[in-house]
């Protein structure tokens, strides 16, 4: 389940980032709760430390990336995890935020946080995958060998969409250039990747 909850203003939506963290505790449950200025640390962690978490709310979620809301997308729709976006839904010239704008046109709920119901983190029906599969047979690899491996089997099969999802995964910018360029800094970053967890050993 995907939610989006906007406001006009941002300590509003603090505040109830806060809420939901202590309503969802007092339930029993362990939510994380992160700016969407962290989100390339999530990004970094393996997947089933994610799933640690029952509930996944994001503060100031109109400021996230386009490949980052990719990522909250895929953790909902093909793991099931309930990710509830706090934001802002446009700037104060009534244009539509990167982040806000993709996180709306995905949400499964679009609530003003003035009327915003309690939240349930039941189980849920995932719904059709949205993600494509080599995109997240990436994310779901398990190591960093296991990522550049199956980068460097498949990169020919890639766009610049997967790239950018891909280059915020690893908290790396990659320019803008010709697709077999930009595949080539991933895989060079991938592969520094690898060697130097090769050498910590």
């Amino acid at each position: 389940m995907l939610k989006y909850l906007y406001s006009n203003s941002s300590q509003n939506c603090c505040d109830e980032s806060l809420r939901l963290e202590a309503q969802l505790t007092s339930e029993g449950k362990c939510p994380l709760l992160l700016s969407s200025r962290h989100l390339g640390k999530l990004q970094l962690m393996e997947i089933p430390a994610i799933l640690e978490h029952e509930a996944l709310i994001v503060d100031e979620a109109q400021l996230c990336k386009k490949s980052q809301a990719q990522f909250l997308r895929f953790l909902s729709k093909r793991h099931g995890l309930t990710i509830i976006c706090c934001g802002l839904r446009e700037n104060e010239q009534e244009e539509p935020f990167e982040g806000s704008s993709f996180l709306l046109a995905w949400a499964d709920e679009i609530n003003d946080i003035r009327t915003s119901p309690q939240v349930e983190t039941a189980d849920c029906d995932s719904g059709e995958e949205t993600i494509p599969p080599l995109l997240a047979e990436f994310l779901d690899a398990r190591s960093s060998r296991e990522r550049l491996k199956l980068f460097s089997d498949n990169r020919h099969r890639m766009d610049n969409d997967m790239l950018d999802t891909i280059a915020a995964v690893l908290d790396i910018e990659v320019p803008e250039g010709s697709l077999e360029k930009r595949a080539d800094d991933i895989q060079g970053c991938l592969e520094t990747i690898v060697k130097y967890e090769i050498e910590r050993r």
